[in-house]
């Protein structure tokens, strides 16, 4: 059987059968630009050995690796980025992009006539930096002034918050917080506001914290 007939067939297959993690052992993984991703399996080393006849991992709708009997093929667009280890079937995915992100699928048949499948989605993010804070003033007079204070930061999905001190700021009656929580305005600060103002910014692989920022009341 060549090669383009085996791959049909394998399609008919497997077709259907995967349905939420399956064989592998996230539903969900998150990795940053330039990072790696371990697709991993729940299958284990044998004893007697079990080995895999065949293994193909698939991108959406992109063969990324095909191990099958006298065959071993890489997608060119995958060649030097992934490692298939074919004691488990796992699949280890470097140098990523976020054109990466989507669905995995595998397809495994061992050698003793068993099938396993799985899929799982792969999401990649911008890691965060830059974080920085601008500030209309620092120096306030108690009753009187409001201050704004706008968060800015390089990556993806992030998401913001913001620390007096040591404890979070949260809204309120004199606190506005809007632009998904990046911009903080306290509106006739008192002097309970006085202190050193930072941003921390997170996403699901990565966080920072900007430089402090010390807000000054003084009473009139």
């Amino acid at each position: 059987m060549n090669l383009l007939i085996l791959l049909c067939v394998l399609c008919v297959t497997f077709t259907g059968l995967s349905e939420g993690a399956g064989v592998l052992v996230d539903d969900l993984l998150n990795a940053p630009v330039g990072g790696k991703a371990l697709f991993t399996t729940k299958l284990t080393t044998q004893e007697p050995p079990v080995t895999f006849s065949v293994v193909i991992w698939n991108f959406e709708n992109t063969n990324i690796v095909t191990s099958i009997p006298g065959v071993n093929r890489t997608d060119p667009g995958y060649v030097g980025r992934v490692t298939l280890f074919m004691s488990t079937g796992s699949l280890e995915l470097r140098n990523l992009t976020l054109n990466d992100s989507g669905g995995y699928s595998v397809n495994i048949i061992t050698s003793d006539g068993g099938t396993q499948t799985g899929s799982t989605q792969l999401m990649i993010y911008e890691p965060v930096s830059n974080v920085m804070i601008t500030t209309s003033s620092p120096d306030l007079v108690e009753f009187i002034s409001s201050v704004h204070l706008s968060c800015s930061s390089s990556g993806s999905s992030l998401s913001f918050l913001w620390l007096n001190g040591s404890s979070e700021v949260t809204a309120s009656d004199r606190v506005q917080l809007t632009g998904g929580g990046s911009n903080l305005t306290i509106f006739n600060v008192t002097r309970y506001n006085q202190g050193l103002f930072r941003c921390l910014v997170v996403n699901p692989v990565s966080n920072g914290t900007s430089d402090p920022v010390f807000l000054s009341v003084s009473c009139e």
